[in-house]
Parts: structure tokens; sequence; C-alpha cells
């Protein structure tokens, strides 16, 4: 996954020897600004931490055009690392509510346009490469389409799901995903615990 939410678990991840895992980014993660936040980051952090391997998602998290990503899905650096998601047996993912995101904020992604379209749309939460509404349906139309990484579908299938989410506003998306039960593990706030 990405963003400040799982900055934060990954800055505070202890030291440990696990040289059998890999971490896998499940969205794109390269970009100019807020290095930090990016999935490949992350991924780095934790693999550094746990004396394990990594593999990187070399395209953005966001494309500029549905060509781009069409494009960017044909290369085999892609590709390979989403065929390799697909594969994990545990993924730990931030959730987010895109109207609210400070991450899509952060990375200059949330235009007024993007943000009048997801409203239109009834958008809730995103998790991996989808933004959905508040029965899980993702949307796939406008800014959502752009998204490059492992889509619910794919997540649903993983055997284990951790999710991270802290903050009152990312309530109704962790609402919306646990209705549609395919999360094994959930670390939340106080905040969010008491309205679920």
């Amino acid at each position: 996954g990405w963003g400040t939410t799982l900055y934060e678990y990954a800055n505070e991840a202890e030291y440990l020897k696990f040289t059998h895992l890999k971490f896998i980014p499940l969205i794109g993660g390269i970009g100019l600004s807020e290095v930090r936040i990016h999935s490949n980051h992350l991924a780095f952090m934790l693999s550094e931490k746990y004396h394990s391997d990594v593999s990187y998602f070399y395209a953005p998290a966001l494309a500029d055009t549905l060509e781009l990503k069409d494009t960017l899905l044909q290369t085999n650096l892609v590709k390979d690392v989403l065929q390799e998601g697909k594969q994990v047996e545990l993924a730990i993912l931030g959730i987010g509510d895109p109207l609210h995101s400070t991450t899509y904020q952060k990375l200059n992604y949330m235009t007024d346009s993007n943000l009048s379209s997801l409203k239109k749309a009834h958008a809730v939460g995103d998790i991996g490469s989808t933004i959905f509404t508040k029965d899980g349906t993702p949307i796939t139309e406008g800014f959502a389409q752009r998204l490059l990484g492992i889509e619910l579908s794919d997540i649903k299938k993983i055997p284990r799901v951790v999710i991270v989410a802290t903050g009152i506003e990312k309530a109704e998306s962790t609402k919306a995903l646990l209705k549609l039960g395919f999360i094994t593990d959930l670390i939340i706030d106080e905040k969010i615990a008491e309205l679920l």
C-alpha cells in the first residue's frame, strides 16, 4: 500500500530478521513529491527493517492519461510486479477516503475536477488502485480509472489482508470493506472503532 498511515506503520516497525519474506508494492510507487509515502519507499523501508527482499512498482500510482496507463500496463516491469502482487500470501494495505485524503492532496492528485467526479460517483473509499462506493462497488470512470495497481477484485483473493487505518474520515470506507468479508486483520484507531 501507500500513504501516511502506512508510512507511520513502516517507520515504527521493529528491526527483525525475516529473510524469507519479500515486500511487493501493490500500487504504483514513483513520483517527484512526498516520496516517503510512496509504495516503493515503504516496501524498501520494511525490507530493510526485516532483512528481506523487495520488488519495485516502476509506475506512478496515478497515470496522467488512460493511454499512459495502458502503455505502462504493457511493460514487463509493471506486468511482473502486478503478477507478483496478485500472488502474495499477506497484504498490508491502507484505506482512505479520496474526498478527504491527505495522501491524494500531498501528491497533488486531487483537482477540483477529480473531486467533483468522485462526489458524483458517490465515492467513500479507496484500497489499492480501486475507489469504491459505500456498498463496495468499484468506480470505473474518470480519475478512478487512471490508478495503477492491484484492484479490489484481486485483493479479495489474497489469503490474508491486513487493513491499517487511522482518522475518523476513514470510518465509512472501513465499514464498507468490512461488509465485503475479505479483511482478516484490522488495525484501526479508537475513533474509527467507535463508529463501526
